[in-house]
């Protein structure tokens, strides 16, 4: 990492240097992906150089042991698959969101925007609400119209059209 005149930090040394470190253990893995590309960057950044490392030294003890399966037993994982579970296993749920949330989400500052889409503040679907969001997003689903088809009561009742 280097300083600016200001005394900022510059974190484009760091982020090269990530990188660098995400496509040597993408190699080592035989990803070539996007996707999994971006969670190996991810990875390398929250878990750190030393613990990727290691986490690729056992994913490859494991391979070499016999490999592990899928969870339901219909193959084995591949040398990455094997990885990521053991990341997932190693992090919170907190960083597993930050490691593994998919591309394009909401804090993906990776990707652009898409040209065209809503800069409304109506949250998006699956996104929680809070209270900023939760009035602009009532009354844009109360503002139009449509027909429920389908109401769920519980997990013991479905009611679909009226039929039960």
């Amino acid at each position: 990492m280097t300083m600016t005149a200001t005394g900022a930090t510059d974190s484009r040394d760091t982020r090269q240097a990530t990188q660098a470190i995400a496509a040597e253990i993408a190699a080592q893995l035989g990803e070539t992906e996007p996707e999994p590309l971006q969670h190996l960057y991810r990875a390398v950044r929250h878990l750190g150089e030393d613990r990727a490392r290691e986490l690729v030294t056992q994913a490859l003890v494991v391979d070499e042991n016999g490999g592990m399966l899928v969870p339901d037993g219909s193959r084995k994982r591949t040398l990455g698959g094997v990885f990521f579970h053991l990341v997932r296993a190693e992090v919170g749920q907190k960083e597993f969101y930050r490691i593994f949330r998919p591309q394009g989400s909401p804090k993906d500052k990776d990707k652009e925007k898409a040209p065209g889409s809503s800069s409304s503040p109506v949250a998006a679907v699956g996104d929680p609400f809070d209270e900023a969001t939760f009035g602009a997003a009532a009354v844009e689903a109360m503002s139009e119209a449509g027909e429920a088809t389908t109401v769920k009561l519980g997990s013991n009742y479905h009611w679909n059209r009226g039929v039960r």
